[in-house]
This record gives C-alpha cells, structure tokens and sequence, in this order.
C-alpha cells in the first residue's frame, strides 16, 4: 500500500469528510485522494484550483480560520526537520477531535536524499528527524510504515502532542535501524 492508498483507506474506514494536503508536489497525490471536502496548501501550487492556497504551511496556519478543521492532514511540504515539526504541531490546531495527521518521506532510501540542498530526484530531506523525535515523545500514538518513502500515522488521542527536543537526532545510519525495529511492512 502507498501513501495514497493508506490516507485513502483512513479516509473510507473512518468516514472522513475534510482533507488538508501541506505540499502538493505535482498535484497528483491531491487527485487522486477522494474526500468530501480537500484543501491544499503549496507556496506554487501545480495548477490554478480554487482549493489551493498559495503560501507557506506557516502563513496558510497564521491566517486559516480556527474553526476551520479537518479529519485528516498530510503533511508533505518543506522536507526539513523544523518545518515538519511546526506543520505537525500546527495541524494539531485544525484537527478534529479522533482525526489523523500523516508524515510523509520517513524512510529515505539513501544518504544523498536528505542532504539540503537537495541533490537527488527522491529527495526526503531530514524529515526523519522529526519522525524520530514525534514518536520518541508519543509512543503509543505513532505508527510506521515503510512504503515508498515512508509514511507516518498521527493518531493524538487528545489535540496535545509532545514535541520536545531529544538527547541526540539520529545520523542516517542510526535512523535506519532504528526505523527497522518500529516499521509496519
């Protein structure tokens, strides 16, 4: 099952009806993903959809309605640990009550693919930082799977989750194997 599948999977088996997509690449995940109501958020969006917003994840939590929530966020924007923490915890905000967010590019598949700047076509960035440290912090609430490139499940049982720094982020190497042990296939 790929990242499509999976949030199309948690959208019919709990009967989602709001999406919100941070990062929508080519748009082509945005498509294919069928729910009631589907928002997207990209600084250049891959075409002109009056569900866009054309701005940064930060400037799109900034200025959203807080009434405004979703059942389900996919969090693919800016592969970088800082900003991936933020998207999370600022999805926190916009998240109904039982509603899941979704980490993308967990498992990169090789040490070039989360260099910055970027240097290869599959690029993850460092966003296996934060997935370290998200589910260090909230065990229980975090599943791992290892597809394409890796897709985490949030599942706060409350609009709270811890974000606090870890002793050390892991090297590549280190994550790997680590990631190993904590993976749904």
């Amino acid at each position: 099952m790929n990242h499509t599948q999976l949030i199309q999977h948690l959208i019919d088996k709990n009967h989602y009806r709001s999406y919100l997509e941070i990062g929508l690449g080519d748009g082509d995940n945005f498509e294919r993903v069928r729910c009631r109501r589907k928002f997207g958020v990209d600084i250049n969006p891959p075409y002109k959809d009056s569900n866009f917003f054309a701005c940064t994840s930060d400037d799109y939590f900034i200025h959203n309605n807080p009434e405004h929530k979703f059942d389900i966020i996919f969090v693919d924007g800016l592969h970088e640990y800082e900003q991936v923490l933020r998207d999370v915890k600022n999805s926190l905000y916009c998240l109904r009550v039982a509603g899941t967010i979704i980490v993308h590019d967990i498992n990169p598949p090789c040490y070039e693919s989360t260099l910055w700047p970027r240097r290869t076509k599959q690029w993850c960035g460092d966003v296996y930082r934060a997935w370290y440290q998200i589910v260090v912090n909230n065990p229980g609430i975090c599943t791992t799977y290892l597809d394409d490139y890796g897709t985490g499940i949030i599942e706060p049982v409350a609009q709270k989750l811890e974000l606090k720094p870890v002793h050390s982020l892991l090297n590549y190497n280190a994550y790997k194997e680590w990631l190993e042990k904590q993976s749904i296939q």
